[in-house]
């Protein structure tokens, strides 16, 4: 019979919480149409240390990933990410990477050029996670129509996400304002 003392307990525990935060399966996705808000506020930093505020995204079709340098799930979706970014850019789009849980700028960076990021990254914190309801694993994922409103959310990877992504980013784009 296997028994644990009180450390071995709280490390188990913080394991399981540990492996639970960052999923290489989706957990969950949430439809939020027709529940109409506003484009959440906040503030990120870039990794060079501009502060950009939500507002500067007001009307356009937006992605939000909240991902970490050290989530194997999220490095995944990089190349798929950067597609989306690519065929979406000169439109009125615009997809955030919101790096969190992964050090400072300068850590950041380096890990950012050697993924092959092209989108624009920014450092987030919790103020920033607590703006869009609350981040509770990664990669988690949001897509806001052009008035500011949650359309959907991602929670983990799985296949296709970047598909459905697109073809909702299509269908949001098309939506007249």
């Amino acid at each position: 019979m296997l028994s644990m003392n009180k450390n071995n307990l709280i490390a188990f525990t913080l394991l399981l919480i540990f492996l639970g935060a960052c999923q290489s399966q989706e957990v969950e996705e949430v439809e939020r149409a027709g529940k109409k808000a506003s484009l959440p506020t906040f503030v990120l930093q870039t990794l060079d240390g501009e502060k950009v505020d939500s507002n500067r995204f007001a009307g356009k079709v937006l992605v939000v990933d909240f991902w970490a340098t050290w989530c194997r799930p999220c490095i995944s979706e990089i190349p798929s990410y950067n597609d989306l970014y690519s065929k979406y850019q000169d439109r009125n789009f615009q997809f955030l990477g919101v790096t969190m849980d992964s050090g400072e700028a300068d850590n950041v960076r380096p890990l950012a050029e050697k993924f092959g990021i092209r989108y624009p990254l920014f450092m987030g914190d919790a103020g920033t996670a607590d703006a869009f309801g609350g981040v509770e694993g990664y990669p988690k994922t949001y897509v806001l129509d052009k008035a500011g409103t949650i359309r959907k959310t991602y929670l983990g990877n799985r296949p296709n996400k970047s598909e459905e992504i697109d073809r909702l980013i299509e269908e949001l784009l098309a939506e007249k304002s």
